[in-house]
């Protein structure tokens, strides 16, 4: 091959990898891939050794700055979060009602006072452990029957993977609608479950998560290479 030749494919690869560089950002948010491509381009450029390509390495050292300085989000550590929070889904109980058992009978020949006076303490005791006084803003309702804890649980087993989905598809407005869902779900069907709080706090923290990271425009040094192609063209061309 010819210096120009050669020149021309190191041109076109670099134009290449600018391109995938763009695509890369835009359509997956990878930045660490995004920089890495613009990267080699640079090198490209630099082999060339061209004065003229001043503006678009200028170009390019500013939008691999632009991408070092993005805070990176730790899709990861998001992601097992919601799978935690969808495995202590299952201890959470529903609200069921209490079993009762039969209350020995005293015996018969004991004192019918000592007897009275023991039967309603056991009574008395069986009756406090049945009893749960909490304060809550709205009225308890039984929505769903007690046997029914499985598919409720289930459904919100279902809510927590749709924003896992949501998650990785970058899309912020279904991940916060399903954890949304989730905890008025949870507000809703588990109200005298220990485990409500916790699960209700940790969920307003995922909710307030950031999931779409802002993406700078790297398209510049992509423009101002092909400007320099035209000019390469047509100085080529005048030449002739």
């Amino acid at each position: 091959l010819s210096a120009g030749d050669r020149n021309d494919g190191l041109l076109a690869e670099a134009e290449y990898l600018l391109r995938l560089a763009n695509q890369r950002l835009q359509l997956s948010g990878d930045s660490r891939a995004a920089g890495r491509l613009l990267s080699s381009a640079d090198a490209i450029l630099r082999e060339l050794d061209d004065p003229a390509l001043h503006p678009v390495r200028s170009e390019l050292a500013r939008e691999l700055s632009a991408l070092q300085s993005l805070s990176e989000i730790d899709v990861e550590g998001l992601y097992l979060q919601l799978d935690g929070l969808a495995s202590e889904v299952d201890k959470l109980e529903a609200y069921g009602a209490p079993d009762y058992q039969a209350t020995p009978v005293a015996d018969a020949n004991s004192d019918w006072q000592s007897g009275l006076k023991v039967g309603f303490q056991r009574a008395w005791e069986k009756l406090r452990s049945y009893i749960r006084i909490r304060q809550h803003d709205e009225k308890f309702r039984a929505e769903l029957a007690p046997e029914q804890a499985d598919a409720l649980r289930a459904s919100l087993r279902m809510m927590l993977e749709q924003a896992q989905l949501a998650l990785l598809a970058e899309r912020p407005v279904v991940y916060r609608q399903a954890l949304q869902k989730a905890a008025t779900w949870l507000q809703r069907y588990f109200p005298l479950n220990d485990r409500r709080q916790a699960l209700s706090d940790r969920i307003e923290q995922l909710m307030s998560a950031d999931i779409l990271g802002e993406r700078p425009d790297i398209s510049g040094s992509l423009r101002a290479l092909k400007a320099y192609g035209k000019t390469q063209r047509w100085q080529q061309e005048v030449g002739q």
